[in-house]
């Protein structure tokens, strides 16, 4: 299988990571495959196929997803 080859959604990936995941809706979105399957499960309709994206573009997304972390406010703080 090549690197790109899009795989059926009805296989999960091997490890947890971001992905290029094709939903029943026809959209397209990169995701995140974790122990919590794949996120955010916000309701994109289910997972039809997806596909590894290249090692730098992995990157890429991991490090804009851990600054989008990093820059919002704790979830716990009130809002008084």
């Amino acid at each position: 299988m090549k690197q790109r080859d899009w795989v059926s959604g009805d296989t999960a990936p091997q490890r947890h990571g971001y992905y290029e995941t094709r939903f029943d809706t026809g959209d397209i979105a990169v995701t995140l495959y974790s122990a919590l399957g794949w996120l955010p499960a916000n309701g994109q309709g289910a997972v039809v196929g997806w596909r590894a994206l290249p090692p730098a573009l992995e990157r890429e997304e991991a490090e804009r997803h851990l600054e989008s972390l990093r820059s919002a406010p704790p979830q716990w703080e009130s809002e008084e």
